[in-house]
C-alpha cells in the first residue's frame, strides 16, 4: 500500500496496467548524469549509493511488500555488451534493504530490438512488444518491477502485461528516476 502518492495525469486520463510506480528522483539534471555514469560507464557505485537512498525512501512510503523484485532483464547481446544488468544491481540493493528476495531469473527479454531511448514514445511501444518472456508461475504473488529509468512506461508496460498473464496479482514499478510530468 501507498501512502500520499501523487498520480500523474497520464495515468488519470489512460491508468496503466500496474498499479503505482514509485521513483526516488525525476530524471533531469543531476540525476540524469548520475544515471548514465551509472548505466553506461561502469560507475557501480554510484548506482548502489542511489539504490541505498531508493530503498531507504521506499520503506518509508510503503506498508506492504511485494513477494519480489523482478528486475527488468536486458538482451544477453546487451548484457554482454555491458557486463552487468543495472535494474539487478538495483534490485540486489532493495532486497539487501527490505528482505523482499530478487527473482532474477524470473523473466528474460528475447527481442534484441533498438534501443529505446532512440526513439519517441509511439515507436518505443511497438518497440518493446513481445520482448520479455516470464519463466515462473506467479500466480497470486504481488511482484515489484525494478529498472533504473522510466520515460514512456512502454518496457514496464510491456513486462507488466507478461507478468500479469503469469498469474501475478499486483505489479508495482520502483525505479531510480521517472521522466517528470511536462
Amino acid at each position: 500500500m501507498v501512502r500520499g502518492i501523487d498520480i500523474c495525469a497520464s495515468c488519470l486520463v489512460q491508468p496503466p496496467n500496474y498499479s503505482h510506480c514509485f521513483s526516488l528522483l525525476k530524471y533531469q539534471p543531476p540525476a540524469d548524469t548520475l544515471l548514465s555514469q551509472f548505466k553506461n560507464h561502469n560507475r557501480l557505485v554510484v548506482g548502489r549509493v542511489l539504490a541505498i537512498l531508493l530503498a531507504r525512501a521506499y520503506r518509508r512510503r510503503h506498508v506492504l511488500m511485494p513477494d519480489y523484485w523482478i528486475p527488468v532483464p536486458l538482451h544477453k547481446k546487451t548484457a554482454r555488451r555491458r557486463g552487468f544488468n543495472q535494474a539487478s544491481e538495483i534490485a540486489q540493493v532493495l532486497t539487501e534493504f527490505t528482505g523482499v528476495p530478487t527473482l532474477a531469473k524470473a523473466t528474460r527479454r528475447v527481442v534484441h530490438g533498438t534501443p529505446q531511448k532512440q526513439l519517441n514514445a509511439e515507436d518505443r511501444v511497438e518497440n518493446i512488444k513481445g520482448a520479455f518472456e516470464v519463466d515462473v508461475d506467479l500466480t497470486g504473488l504481488a511482484v515489484g518491477v525494478i529498472d533504473d529509468v522510466v520515460t514512456t512506461g512502454a518496457t514496464v508496460s510491456e513486462l507488466s502485461n507478461r507478468l500479469l498473464l503469469a498469474g501475478a496479482a499486483d505489479v508495482q514499478i520502483v525505479c531510480l528516476a521517472r521522466t517528470p510530468e511536462n
